[in-house]
């Protein structure tokens, strides 16, 4: 997992192609003014999810983790807390959705730690890193958030 700045975007050039790419995009601000829902950028290889909404308490959410793709997240407005465990501490729930890409988990998000992510920031989760995304920040469950999830494939 990876938390930093926009700014600070060159620094993972090292991480792939794709991470390099996906951040080059999101520092453009390109993205910011799209509708909530999947943008094609690289057809299945790279590709945006506008998402707007309120965010959850804990018990509304669920640990997950991807195979195929890493997640960039990246809040446009608002802030929230991504809950955060290495996957090998976790009890599947769902079994991998291969269509979907994803593993759902029954533990609670006291199994793991929460980072605080506020517009201008970003977070790179791969396949090790289970993610519970959307959780309130300091109780600010009313606060609207606008995040863009970048999915890169695997290579």
């Amino acid at each position: 997992m990876v938390l930093d700045r926009l700014e600070n975007y060159k620094i993972y050039s090292g991480l792939g192609s794709g991470i390099e790419h996906g951040l080059e995009i999101l520092r453009s601000g390109k993205l910011n003014s799209f509708s909530a829902g999947k943008h094609a950028i690289d057809g299945e290889k790279l590709y945006a999810i506008i998402q707007e909404y309120n965010p959850c308490r804990p018990a509304e959410c669920k640990f997950e983790s991807h195979r195929k793709y890493i997640d960039i997240q990246c809040l446009i407005t608002g802030s929230e807390v991504i809950g955060y465990c290495g996957i090998s501490k976790l009890k599947i729930e769902t079994a991998y959705d291969e269509e979907k890409d994803v593993i759902l988990y029954s533990d609670k998000y006291e199994h793991g730690c929460g980072i605080i992510i506020s517009a201008g920031e970003f977070a790179v989760f791969y396949p090790d890193d289970a993610h519970m995304p959307m959780l309130a920040a300091n109780g600010q469950e009313n606060e609207k958030i606008k995040k863009i999830v970048l999915k890169i494939r695997m290579q």
